[in-house]
């Protein structure tokens, strides 16, 4: 029901005007974003000189809102004891009140670094690489309805395409279609959707601008449980 009566409601949808607004993420497009945050955090691509996160341990990589943490140990689908190289897997905050905290080791990266494996070894194809699951992001006390409540006039995106080819994975630029509802008055318009609009951003200012996280938090298919986002100010392509 809930799937049909999106579906519904975002039939008809036009454009607005190209501008800055103050956005709000839904829950499942912020995770497909932060996948590509957390794959920068990955030591294999930091040695390659191919993360934006290079360089930035222990410095702030996001708003003091956000806590991004690994936790293969909690119950569910992606739980696992122990990583593909037969270490033991613990909890642990990648980002922790915005400041970056680890990279992902398995046993060969973290000795390049002079490093102890954070546990996240994975062999696939035969090779030794480095994987995670199970990544949450520290919800908010607030409802959504709270978050579009601080909001005269924005954007609610629910949907991204062409991510995949959209996404710089090296600087953390993207531009990809998008589609959602008007944001008005502090509320949601349900009753204006929108389509035919462009998201661009850097992951790094995106975070760094997150102004809210609200209580919606469930985990999703990809091992990723987040919550909405409200971030100050991203750049939409529209009329």
């Amino acid at each position: 029901k809930t799937v049909v009566a999106r579906a519904i409601a975002k039939l008809g949808g036009n454009s607005v005007d190209s501008g800055n607004y103050p956005v709000i993420l839904d829950r499942d497009v912020f995770a497909s974003l932060l996948g590509y945050y957390v794959d920068a955090a990955v030591a294999d691509t930091v040695q390659r000189h191919s993360s934006f996160l290079e360089g930035r341990l222990g410095t702030k990589v996001a708003a003091g809102k956000v806590t991004i943490t690994e936790d293969p140990l909690k119950k569910g689908p992606f739980y696992s004891y122990f990583d593909d190289e037969g270490v033991a897997t613990k909890k642990k905050d990648i980002v922790k009140r915005g400041v970056l905290q680890t990279y992902l080791y398995n046993r060969e990266t973290a000795k390049k670094d002079g490093r102890e494996t954070t546990g996240n070894g994975s062999i696939e194809s035969g090779k030794i690489g480095t994987d995670y699951g199970a990544i949450y992001v520290k919800p908010g006390k607030q409802s959504l309805d709270d978050l579009a409540a601080r909001i005269n006039k924005g954007v609610y995106i629910t949907e991204l395409g062409g991510l995949g080819t959209g996404m710089n994975s090296e600087s953390g630029n993207f531009s990809c279609q998008a589609e959602g509802f008007t944001i008005e008055g502090g509320k949601i318009r349900y009753d204006r959707p929108i389509a035919l609009i462009t998201l661009s951003g850097n992951l790094l200012k995106m975070l760094s601008q997150i102004s809210g996280l609200d209580n919606r938090c469930k985990l999703d298919s990809s091992g990723f449980c987040v919550p909405d986002a409200f971030i100050k100010k991203m750049a939409i392509g529209g009329n």
